[in-house]
């Protein structure tokens, strides 16, 4: 489908095709390979990047391909919550901490 997965038996994901598509146009792939030409194809037809994850977007807004408008921003005060407060970052899966907190 022209797609990449997060791992190599995952099925095509938004967020493992925007960000394989583009490292290969940081490598220096041409737009025109038809390896970026189906990749391209794919976030194209799913909906475009916009349809990725915060992370993705966060990493496209970094790099000057998406504007921060883009991206919904975690506050960084949640940090600062008490950690018995509910919605405490801190209680977020540990993978989601490591990922949320350098975007506060």
């Amino acid at each position: 489908d022209g797609g990449w997965g997060t791992h190599i038996e995952s099925p095509s994901t938004m967020f493992g095709t925007v960000l394989m598509y583009v490292a290969l146009r940081l490598l220096g792939k041409d737009m025109d390979d038809p390896i970026c030409v189906k990749g391209r194809a794919f976030i194209r037809d799913n909906g475009g990047a916009i349809m990725t994850s915060s992370w993705a977007k966060f990493s496209l807004c970094l790099l000057g391909c998406m504007e921060w408008d883009g991206h919904n921003s975690v506050p960084p005060e949640m940090w600062l919550l008490p950690n018995w407060f509910p919605f405490h970052p801190g209680r977020l899966w540990c993978h989601c901490r490591m990922v949320y907190l350098p975007m506060g």
